[in-house]
């Protein structure tokens, strides 16, 4: 799981950059983050997951330690 502060930076890099595709988005309002699950499309075997955190100053303390684009 990758941790992002910014999906459609996301989006950009491994969609239209690697080619990549969102199988499936799933929402958890109560946890406050969505899931997204990329992956190549050869049998839509997902490979990625970017998890975006809804509010803002939760996400500083929800990144401790993780530093991806």
């Amino acid at each position: 799981m990758i941790r992002v502060k910014d999906l459609e930076t996301s989006f950009n890099f491994y969609c239209k950059t690697l080619g990549m595709k969102v199988l499936r988005k799933t929402d958890y309002p109560d946890g406050k983050f969505t899931m997204h699950l990329l992956g190549m499309d050869l049998k839509m075997i997902p490979c990625l997951e970017l998890t975006q955190i809804g509010i803002k100053k939760d996400y500083e303390k929800a990144m401790a330690g993780d530093i991806f684009a």
